[in-house]
């Protein structure tokens, strides 16, 4: 018999994550207040982050984090910050796009996995093999490509 493919469900906060291990999710993802696409959304608080990752590991779920934005130059001095605060926690991946950060984390935290966000807009087989290259566990391609393409 093959492996299953993990089902992944965004989250969003709290009661998302709570949704999602009840709907029997493998995985969620869920970005924080800064540096996720989603920021007009519910995301979680840095001081929540720590909980909510405890949450998901108890419950038999994996947890990723959303860094999912191209990085501004005046923004890493509080990206680092804030990669310290996840340094702490015990996530299991982080879904980004930006290649200067792909780059840093690949240097600072080499064992994080890492997974293309569809924001990186990997549109055929040339950059998903650049990334498997690369080391990441997932790349996610746009939403936008027919089952032909995929």
């Amino acid at each position: 018999m093959g492996k299953l493919p993990e089902l992944l469900a965004p989250a969003g906060d709290e009661s998302g994550i709570i949704a999602a291990i009840h709907a029997g999710a493998d995985a969620v993802y869920f970005g924080g207040k800064k540096f996720n696409a989603r920021q007009r959304a519910s995301n979680i608080e840095d001081q929540e982050m720590t909980h909510n990752i405890r949450l998901c590991h108890q419950n038999g779920v994996k947890a990723y984090l959303t860094l999912n934005i191209l990085i501004k130059e005046c923004e890493w001095p509080s990206l680092l910050d804030y990669l310290s605060l996840i340094a702490t926690t015990d996530i299991d991946g982080i879904i980004v796009q930006d290649p200067g950060l792909i780059w840093f984390l690949r240097k600072w935290c080499p064992e994080i996995s890492l997974q293309t966000s569809t924001q990186a807009s990997i549109g055929g087989l040339y950059g998903v093999k650049f990334f498997e290259d690369m080391g990441f566990t997932r790349v996610v391609l746009p939403r936008e490509m027919s089952m032909d393409d995929v």
